[in-house]
C-alpha cells in the first residue's frame, strides 16, 4: 500500500506498552489522517484473488477499509489508548460507499476512535473511517470492536437477531482452508494471532484460530458482485468461524438490495448476518 507505513511494524510497537484498562476511564479522542493513499495493483491482485471477487476499474467496496488498515492500528496502538490491541474482537461493521472509487485514485483518509459504551463481556468501541477522492467524501464506515475485560456489563442488552431467518435451502457451501488468516494477513498487514495459528489463538480464549471477519464480509460483498455507484454493507458477527471450517452463505431479496448470513452447515447457527442495500 503506497503513502502508509508498515500496520505490522506499527502495531508490534504498541504491544510493548501496558495498558490501565477502562475501569474509572474512557477512550479518548485518538484521530490519524493521511493524504495520497493508493492501491498499487499486487495489492489489488491479492484481494481478489483471497475473496474470488470480480475484476474491474473501481475499488472493490471493502476495499478502502482495508487500505486503511495502517491508519487503524496507529489509533489501536496510541499510548492514550486505555485497552490493548490483542484479543479485541470485531462485533459489528458498516459501510457506505457514496460513490465508485477508481482503482488507482490517491485517496485522503481519516480515521478515529472515541468514547466507549459497555457490553456484556466488556465494552464496545467504534472506529471510525473516512475516505475522501478529489476534496469530496466518498466512502465511510464504522468498526465495532469488543474489549473484553472486568469492565462489561451483564446487564447490556445484546444486538438482536434478524426476526426473519432466511431459509437456508439451496445454500452455497463454502470451504475455508486453515491457512486463511495468513494469506489475508499479506492483504491487511493484521499480525493479531488470533487469525493465525490454533496455538496463538488460544491463549486469548479461544480453541483454534478464526477467521478474519473482514475477509469474510469481503468475500460475502464479493460474492454479491459488489456494488456500483452508492450502497450501504451492514454485518454484525455472531460466532467465531474457526478453521479449517465450513460455512452455508445464504441469502435473500430485500427492497433494493439482499439479505445474507454465514451459518455453520451442521448446526445452523449464524456467524454473521447483514444486509447489502444500493442506494440508487
Amino acid at each position: 500500500m503506497e503513502g502508509l507505513p508498515s500496520t505490522t511494524r506499527t502495531l508490534l510497537r504498541g504491544l510493548l506498552r501496558r495498558r490501565p484498562g477502562l475501569r474509572g476511564r474512557t477512550v479518548p479522542r485518538i484521530a490519524r489522517r493521511a493524504s495520497g493513499v493508493e492501491a498499487t495493483s499486487a495489492w489489488l491482485r491479492r484481494y481478489r484473488a483471497l475473496t474470488e471477487g470480480p475484476r474491474g476499474p473501481t475499488l472493490p467496496l471493502l476495499a478502502p477499509q482495508m487500505m486503511a488498515g495502517p491508519l487503524h492500528a496507529q489509533v489501536l496502538s496510541d499510548r492514550a489508548m486505555p485497552v490493548g490491541l490483542l484479543g479485541l474482537v470485531h462485533v459489528a461493521q458498516t459501510v457506505k460507499q457514496h460513490r465508485d472509487l477508481p482503482e488507482m485514485a490517491p485517496l485522503d483518509v481519516e480515521v478515529w476512535l472515541e468514547g466507549h459504551r459497555p457490553a456484556r463481556q466488556g465494552a464496545e468501541l467504534d472506529l471510525h473511517t473516512e475516505v475522501r477522492h478529489a476534496g469530496d467524501l466518498a466512502w465511510d464506515g464504522v468498526t465495532t470492536v469488543l474489549a473484553r475485560g472486568p469492565w462489561k456489563d451483564p446487564r447490556a442488552s445484546g444486538a438482536p437477531d434478524e426476526d426473519d431467518p432466511i431459509d437456508a435451502r439451496g445454500a452455497e457451501r463454502w470451504t475455508i482452508p486453515e491457512n486463511i488468516g495468513r494469506r489475508w494477513r499479506a492483504v491487511s498487514g493484521d499480525p493479531n494471532p488470533i487469525h493465525l495459528h490454533r496455538l496463538l489463538a488460544r491463549p486469548f480464549g479461544f480453541r483454534g484460530a478464526i477467521a478474519h471477519g473482514t475477509w469474510l464480509l469481503a468475500r460475502v460483498a464479493a460474492r454479491l458482485g459488489e456494488a456500483d455507484g452508492a450502497a450501504r454493507l451492514e454485518c454484525r458477527f455472531r460466532r467465531p468461524v474457526f478453521l479449517p471450517g465450513e460455512v452455508s452463505f445464504c441469502t435473500a431479496p430485500i427492497d433494493d438490495g439482499t439479505r445474507f448470513t454465514l451459518r455453520s452447515p451442521t448446526s445452523g447457527k449464524r456467524h454473521l448476518e447483514g444486509r447489502l442495500i444500493h442506494l440508487g
